[in-house]
């Protein structure tokens, strides 16, 4: 197994009036200004130019309830530019709550942890369905297919596919599933995730290493298969006429039509 490891990136950005206001690359810029006085040295030091500099000085100050930065004239140096006391309470406040953004997204990225089998090869199965009944959401639709023999599948589609291939009840569709999307159940099980519960029977059983590959058959005409692990398979004694679940959530399949002309 792979062990993935994913980071979320989400750069804070605070905005006024539906405007760009205060970024980590603008509390950079008014760091580099209050650390230098001098907008040249500052807008070099924070690795953007001169010009581009002052213009986002330009519009914090237009956008802020009081400027972020004032520039002053005269003196032994000849004047320069300063970051306000307001300025420096605003940034403030940006890293302590960039802080919490950066925290959050650090326990938000623990969803995107799992183990990973390195890639094997497609492999995939293609199944004939007939639709039985639409179903509309907000962003997607999700089809009741029917297998045969009393059989249906439910699979979910975008929903931009519902005036594309103009799918109604009745209308003939094809869908392809992964292997590795598919799991395998002796018996069945209240309360499981997946929606999709195939009955099907195990045809023949190739062992590849640490995993097995199941050809199961649905009907005569319609085959499955289901790649899982050597301990799983061995834990289940699976045998080449045996009647299992096969079982896959209605997101894994990948719907195929054809487009109306």
């Amino acid at each position: 197994m792979i062990h993935s490891a994913y980071t979320l990136a989400s750069d804070l950005a605070l905005k006024r009036n539906n405007e760009p206001f205060l970024s980590q690359k603008r509390v950079k810029l008014l760091e580099n200004i209050s650390l230098y006085n001098s907008m040249s040295k500052a807008a070099k030091a924070s690795g953007i130019t001169y010009k581009t500099a002052w213009e986002w000085v330009d519009k914090m100050n237009a956008l802020a309830a009081q400027p972020l930065v004032r520039k002053i004239s005269g003196g032994k140096d000849g004047g320069g530019t300063f970051v306000t006391h307001y300025a420096k309470e605003l940034m403030m406040v940006f890293e302590q709550v960039n802080a919490l953004h950066l925290k959050h997204l650090g326990q938000l990225e623990g969803a995107f942890v799992m183990d990973e089998q390195a890639d094997k090869g497609s492999c995939y199965s293609q199944l004939s369905a007939s639709i039985q009944e639409v179903m509309v959401f907000d962003n997607h639709i999700t089809l009741q297919l029917s297998l045969g023999d009393g059989q249906s599948v439910y699979v979910q589609a975008p929903k931009d596919f519902l005036d594309l291939y103009e799918l109604e009840p009745q209308s003939s569709v094809e869908f392809l599933i992964e292997a590795e999307a598919v799991s395998i159940s002796l018996d069945k099980i209240e309360g499981i995730s997946s929606r999709n519960h195939v009955e099907s029977q195990v045809e023949t059983v190739h062992i590849e290493g640490d995993d097995v590959l199941l050809e199961l058959a649905v009907s005569p005409q319609q085959k499955l298969r289901s790649r899982i692990t050597l301990n799983s398979y061995k834990e289940m004694n699976i045998k080449n006429g045996d009647r299992v679940l096969a079982m896959f959530k209605a997101y894994s399949a990948t719907l195929f039509c054809k487009e109306k002309k």
